[in-house]
């Protein structure tokens, strides 16, 4: 009986290995083939200035790229969206963001199995996005809220470049963002600290006990 059970042991745990290797080979197909299908779309693209590149074939601006990104934009957009639009971008270079949300795909292909990191992700694209779009408003100013939330409409499309592929502009939440940006007033940098302190304090308090 002893010797039964730690055969039945053994082959669920060989077949919950194939089957999380199987998942995960499943995930990266899928982001190979949605950053395949992103790139053929840009393979006739105009360089228009530094590292912003128009194109006919995309209908929303998006960021592709890990050590040079380069910022590619609908050839359709007029001055004024593009002014906006590029402010966006380069503040999602300056905080890598097109460099954490492949990373937070590849540790979704690692842990598919695990609903909280599906969530966590959803989140993780999510927020990129919220905390953009504040520090656009911040810089550009709470009177160009009207404007900017346009050029996000203008924008936004139906096609899911979820997962793996690049940051887009107006690829997620589209109508709960404006709703957010024309709500949104600069937090006062007391309630920033005490965030802050707040965040250090409760990482601190999981930190695993070395004894």
């Amino acid at each position: 009986n002893k010797m039964d059970m730690s055969t039945l042991f053994n082959t669920i745990l060989d077949l919950s290995f194939i089957v999380w290797i199987i998942g995960a080979i499943l995930i990266i197909l899928y982001g190979v083939v949605c950053y395949k299908r992103v790139k053929q779309s840009i393979e006739i693209s105009m360089n228009d200035h530094d590292n912003v590149f128009i194109c006919d074939d995309i209908d929303t601006p998006f960021i592709l790229g890990l050590q040079e990104p380069k910022i590619y934009l609908p050839s359709i957009i007029n001055e004024t969206q593009m002014r906006y639009i590029l402010e966006h971008e380069r503040i999602h270079i300056e905080y890598k963001d097109h460099i954490w949300k492949p990373l937070g795909y590849v540790l979704l292909s690692v842990y598919w199995f695990n609903p909280m990191i599906w969530i966590a992700y959803i989140l993780l694209c999510r927020d990129i996005e919220s905390a953009c779009d504040e520090r656009v408003i911040e810089k550009i100013g709470a009177q160009l809220k009207p404007e900017y939330s346009e050029t996000l409409l203008y924008c936004s499309t139906d096609k899911k470049m979820l997962l793996a592929c690049p940051v887009a502009f107006g690829e997620v939440r589209v109508k709960e963002r404006i709703q957010d940006i024309l709500n949104y007033s600069t937090p006062k940098k007391w309630i920033k600290r005490i965030s802050i302190a707040i965040c250090l304090v409760l990482s601190l308090g999981f930190l695993p006990d070395p004894y």
